[in-house]
């Protein structure tokens, strides 16, 4: 089996909203969330997963000038990332499609991960 990482992208305007959840539907979305890792997990293909803070830096440039960001203004926030093992990519596809972001409009980024062996 080889990994693949699943980004999670969500719009700007439905992150805002989700920031607005009550206490009872955050804890809906943790469950879904919670249960579709278990069952990665429970069949062998988790490897490991992130949730990414809302801010951060942002280097640009040959200069690597630095900005605080990424801002509000971008039309999606990429929200976290999972680490996956599958045979192919469509079997991490299918993995993917049981994402519970994609329900409240959010995307999945499915990437194979290239190996690389660097002296350490």
């Amino acid at each position: 089996m080889e990994k693949y990482m699943l980004s999670f992208r969500i719009a700007a305007d439905a992150m805002a909203f989700m920031q607005n959840l009550t206490p009872e539907q955050i804890t809906e979305s943790m469950n879904q969330w919670q249960g579709w890792i278990m069952e990665l997990a429970s069949n062998g293909h988790f490897v490991s997963t992130e949730q990414l803070q809302p801010s951060g830096r942002v280097l640009t440039g040959p200069t690597a000038v630095m900005t605080d960001g990424p801002f509000v203004e971008v039309k999606e926030v990429l929200g976290g990332i999972i680490i996956v093992l599958a045979n192919d990519l469509d079997q991490a596809t299918e993995f993917a499609k049981g994402c519970p972001i994609l329900p409240i409009g959010g995307s999945v980024e499915i990437r194979p991960l290239v190996p690389l062996d660097l002296p350490v």
